[in-house]
């Protein structure tokens, strides 16, 4: 089965050879290929021979990261906003330089209000209760910008676009379910109905404790889900009988197993997404964040180790 087919087919819960699998992010491309990666800095620069070479050292890591630990597709990883065209023109870029095969997905940040788009939590918390319509206000421009940044990487040919909206912390989200329901989850659905009408489909990702949400989160329709954080105690046995024939869900693997766990603690936390997500398809395998810096690159590779040791000798 070739990557295309193995993601979408399990993003639409349809039979899959394994699982498929990549990261959000792999920040570990000096450690694994001695090949710095680019800063979102260098998106900017203006000689265009000079950006070439940008992208053409991103599309090697891209390209490596691919055939080393046979990835099924890539997410962009620079600049952090998709304001201007620098970022579509390296979308296109990347598309070209790996191949239909391998599904080129760029996040659209900041689109909805979340976590990361607060920057004021006291003033926050006060309009909330005393002038609501400037959250709405608020959530309407960055829905503007989400939308932009969208129709930017959606007109470059992208099929998938990742919306990050960390939404909850490890004690549960961020706000209110109610205020949830008013102020973010409006936009979001607005979002992704715009993906969806474009013929793509959208992944939805946040960490923490989603679960005083998440039927919020599958009624607007994403096509993925993730981190199903267990690090916050989110079960994702628990979460595939809520979300299964709705939205697919990818990670899962615990990250702080990953950065300084044993052997047996990786084990274990792969063993267990996989017994518990990959029946009836619908789950793409990865950790329950990203392979930052830091973490161990012997480590990600003991838990593709483990991965592969389930797919040959368990799946069949």
């Amino acid at each position: 089965m070739k990557h295309a087919e193995r993601l979408y087919n399990a993003i639409e819960f349809k039979p899959v050879d394994r699982p498929p699998h990549f990261e959000l992010m792999f920040e570990l491309c000096e450690e694994a290929f001695g090949i710095p990666r680019p800063t979102g800095m260098e998106y900017q620069l203006k000689d265009s021979k000079e950006l070439e070479k940008v992208f053409r050292q991103c599309g090697e890591i891209y390209a490596k990261t691919v055939e080393r630990y046979q990835w099924d597709a890539v997410t962009l990883w620079c600049p952090r906003n998709g304001d201007g065209s620098t970022i579509y023109d390296f979308t296109q870029y990347l598309m070209d330089y790996l191949g239909e095969d391998i599904t080129v997905i760029p996040p659209v940040w900041n689109s909805v209000v979340c976590i990361e788009t607060i920057e004021d939590y006291m003033q926050f918390s006060i309009d909330l209760l005393e002038e609501p319509h400037k959250v709405h206000d608020m959530a309407k421009r960055l829905l503007e910008r989400g939308l932009r940044n969208a129709e930017g990487h959606l007109n470059a040919g992208c099929k998938i676009i990742c919306l990050p909206c960390d939404s909850a912390f490890n004690g549960g989200p961020f706000m209110s379910p109610d205020d949830f329901a008013e102020f973010t989850i409006p936009y979001l659905k607005e979002l992704i109905d715009y993906i969806h009408g474009r013929g793509a489909k959208a992944i939805f990702h946040s960490d923490g404790y989603l679960m005083p949400i998440l039927e919020q989160i599958v009624e607007v329709k994403p096509d993925v889900i993730h981190s199903i954080d267990p690090m916050a105690g989110m079960d994702i046995a628990e979460v595939k009988k809520i979300t299964y024939g709705k939205a697919a869900l990818m990670g899962n693997v615990k990250c702080s197993s990953l950065q300084d766990g044993k052997d047996e603690e990786i084990k274990e936390s792969v063993d267990y997404a996989l017994e518990h997500a990959s029946k009836g398809s619908g789950f793409i395998f990865s950790s329950s964040n990203c392979v930052f810096k830091g973490l161990p690159l012997q480590n990600y590779e003991k838990m593709l180790g483990y991965y592969w040791d389930f797919v040959n000798n368990r799946m069949k």
